[in-house]
């Protein structure tokens, strides 16, 4: 879990930046990834489902504003098969994946897709300023 101070720093800067808190979906195979990102994202005002498979995550979908995918998941299953299947049940949802992989064809396959990618280890300002990004889009008139 990170220190408690870096999650109220982040946490202050989250909250200058965002118009209104997100329902985010973190999909990582990792129980302590999906831990640590409760802390930090609910910290800034944003409510976290956490989820290890496809399954899961498709399921929490509905209920959701965004997901961040790492590419790894449980059973052999890989982030971009989830993106697919989120893009096509889910159009609704933003997606951003975030992984260790730095593949160059992984990264052409999500730009193909539209979807950005960050690498980890990723700073959470990037984050939140993803985040925010995608708060405002969503309150702004088009």
């Amino acid at each position: 879990m990170p220190a408690p101070e870096i999650v109220a720093a982040i946490t202050d800067a989250g909250r200058a930046e965002s118009t209104r808190p997100l329902t985010l979906l973190v999909v990582d195979n990792d129980p302590l990834i999906i831990e640590a990102s409760e802390a930090l994202f609910e910290g800034q005002g944003h409510q976290v489902l956490g989820a290890r498979t496809i399954a899961e995550a498709l399921a929490l979908a509905p209920d959701v504003d965004a997901a961040l995918i790492d590419y790894d998941l449980d059973r052999g299953e890989t982030g971009l098969e989830l993106i697919d299947r989120l893009q096509e049940t889910a159009p609704q949802v933003a997606l951003a994946m975030i992984s260790a992989a730095q593949d160059p064809v992984l990264q052409a396959a999500l730009r193909r897709r539209g979807v950005p990618f960050f690498a980890k280890p990723v700073q959470p300002e990037v984050l939140a300023t993803f985040l925010a990004s995608l708060s405002k889009r969503e309150v702004e008139p088009q």
